[in-house]
């Protein structure tokens, strides 16, 4: 072999050699670099996500109040020993299965769990109760808690999404993507703790009264809490209640719990009594007027009862008001006539449905016109309450208003404001002006009638320990039957304190026994709640 030839293979044996060692020396580098960006990555953990508050008119919360806790856990052989020597065996075994995904991962727990290597326990917020909670106004949302299915959450959803946050954590992870056993977890909050979301215009203490004493409604209905000077709620009870955490359960028992009652449109009976009684002065019909009843009124043909059968005997407009004369009352319809009547019923706003905020409507119930009024037997069943009359428990309580505030028509409402960010109003409702339309002079005769009512008539079961109170009793007849018996939708609304009234409230039980024995007592659970509480100016 020649010389220049030797070179040759030489050289190529070289450059050969050359690119095996840039060759290996790139492959080194890559895969420096590969584990180098492995080890920089993360697995991120959401811990909890929250939507936008809801508060009371005092801005207490009402929702967000209990705690629960949220455990991060790193699988290791530290975490699982710990893990298995903290919990219960039902506990461990239910959160076993995430150890073999070699990923990290989180479980809420019923208790505090302390810290230990590769476990981190963060308290995080519970939205709704477990025990029913206003929950007809505050409504629910979906599973993952994003989206308003009904209630204050559905009407608001776009302003309490807006509000929402996130707790998560993150941990480094290795080429493999494994959690790297020990590693601090970097904690990202983005806005968890903000206070932004929506202000009711309920009153979170008579909110727990009035639920306190929903006990003593045996069977389903409604009760409502409003102020007489305003028409703001203050505190709204439909039952059965439902429990937010397990709306399957609700759904299948077929009581209609979903349903806010307070809503609903309803037989209104003898409630009604109190715009005929307005009627009547309006239209200079002397309160000194008298009717023997004697159990009945024959008009026509047709016999109408009284519910005391064997008669009131001689009564005045303020005595029959009290005992809730049918008799009386219709005579008093007959001789004021179906304009009158039908035109003092509008004053009071009955008969369209109520907006209490943007979403949540009220049915709008029902008041006949003049001209569906066809016969003196039709004025007769209207001017006692039956008929086609019906209203919801809302509509109730602008009437019960309009007589406690001296004449004045206030529209009910049930949103405040929005809240900012930092926990402070910023933008409150505007409240609608306050429109007279009764005289002072009438109101207050009628007023003195439902004082009298709790006082000497149907209504003495309503009496609360302290200050008096003005109502109503009712049994309104629906005209349907269950097993041979007929249902009755028992009402009583009314006014507290007696003297300068400060609250309407209406209590309405379907089915009840009458207003006297199903609901008046409940009212005077309420008003003693009220007072006991120190909420009487």
């Amino acid at each position: 072999m020649s010389s220049k030839r030797v070179i040759y293979v030489f050289s190529f044996i070289f450059l050969c050699f050359s690119l095996l060692i840039l060759r290996i020396f790139g492959i080194s580098n890559n895969q420096s670099s590969s584990y180098a960006a492995k080890t920089s990555n993360t697995y991120k953990l959401v811990i909890d996500k929250s939507r936008g508050m809801i508060y009371d008119r005092n801005l207490k919360p009402l929702v967000c109040e209990n705690k629960s806790y949220r455990v991060a856990v790193l699988p290791s052989i530290e975490s699982r020993t710990y893990l298995n020597s903290v919990l219960s065996k039902e506990e461990f075994d239910k959160i076993s299965s995430n150890f073999t995904l070699g990923k990290p991962f989180c479980f809420e727990s019923t208790k505090f769990i302390p810290d230990s290597k590769d476990v981190t326990t963060y308290i995080t917020k519970k939205r709704y109760y477990d025990n029913p909670f206003a929950v007809h106004i505050l409504g629910y949302c979906d599973s993952t808690l994003t989206k308003g299915m009904s209630g204050v959450e559905k009407a608001y959803d776009s302003l309490l999404s807006e509000n929402s946050a996130s707790l998560s954590v993150s941990f480094p992870i290795d080429a493999m993507g494994r959690a790297l056993s020990g590693a601090e977890p970097t904690v990202y909050d983005k806005g968890y703790n903000s206070r932004g979301g929506i202000a009711l215009t309920l009153d979170r203490q008579i909110q727990e009264i009035t639920e306190t004493a929903s006990a003593l409604l045996k069977g389903n209905g409604s009760i409502l809490v409003t102020d007489v000077q305003t028409g703001q709620i203050l505190s709204m009870v439909s039952l059965p209640e439902y429990n937010v955490n397990d709306i399957g359960s609700s759904i299948a028992s077929n009581n209609s719990a979903l349903l806010n009652r307070n809503l609903c449109a309803y037989n209104i009976g003898s409630t009604y009594k109190i715009i005929v009684s307005a009627a009547a002065l309006s239209h200079n019909v002397s309160p000194l007027t008298s009717h023997n009843c004697i159990g009945n009124f024959k008009l026509d043909g047709t016999l109408f009862g009284c519910h005391k059968e064997e008669g009131h005997g001689r009564l005045n407009l303020k005595t029959a008001f009290a005992n809730s004369c049918n008799p009386y009352f219709i005579k008093l319809g007959l001789s004021i006539g179906k304009d009158q009547l039908i035109s003092t019923s509008s004053l009071f706003g009955r008969g369209k449905a109520i907006t209490l905020c943007d979403g949540i409507v009220t049915a709008s119930g029902n008041l006949p016109t003049a001209d569906s009024i066809k016969t003196r037997g039709d004025l007769a069943n209207i001017s006692f309450g039956q008929g086609s009359l019906m209203a919801t428990p809302i509509h109730i309580a602008k009437i019960i208003s309009i007589i406690a505030n001296g004449g004045y028509l206030v529209e009910p409402s049930l949103v405040l404001g929005k809240v900012d960010k930092n926990g402070s109003l910023i933008k409150a409702q505007k409240q609608t002006q306050k429109i007279r339309v009764l005289d002072a002079e009438i109101v207050n005769k009628i007023k003195d009638y439902m004082v009298y009512t709790v006082q000497s008539g149907t209504g003495r079961s309503a009496t609360p320990e302290n200050l008096g109170a003005g109502g109503k009793t009712a049994s309104a007849e629906t005209g349907w039957q269950i097993n041979g018996e007929n249902i009755v939708q028992a009402w009583f609304s009314g006014f507290y304190p007696a003297e300068k009234p400060q609250y309407a409230i209406v209590v309405l039980c379907e089915g009840g026994n009458s207003g006297a024995v199903s609901c008046a007592p409940v009212f005077k659970k309420i008003c003693d709640g009220i007072y006991e509480s120190g909420l009487v100016n």
